[in-house]
């Protein structure tokens, strides 16, 4: 059996590595965007009840989750790191 060289391995841990961090990726782009849905719906029962403090909350907790969404869709998530 021919040993495996430092390289090979290495460019074996690269890969992996960046399959987790594309499916870390993918995984936490579609907890926001399942964020982003129960916002919409905190907004329509907020409206249904006529309470302007929880629509405001509903409408602040909203724009934090699009926050959180923007660095993971401008240029596909990727940061210095990656």
């Amino acid at each position: 059996i021919p040993l495996l060289s430092t390289k090979t391995v290495y460019t074996g841990l690269l890969v992996i590595q960046y399959i987790s961090r594309s499916m870390e990726h993918k995984f936490s782009l579609a907890g926001w965007i399942l964020f982003v849905v129960c916002a919409g719906f905190f907004i329509v029962s907020a409206v249904q009840a006529k309470d302007i403090l929880y629509l405001t909350g509903s409408l602040i907790f909203l724009g934090g989750c699009i926050l959180f969404i923007i660095p993971l869709v401008m240029k596909g998530g990727k940061t210095k790191d990656h």
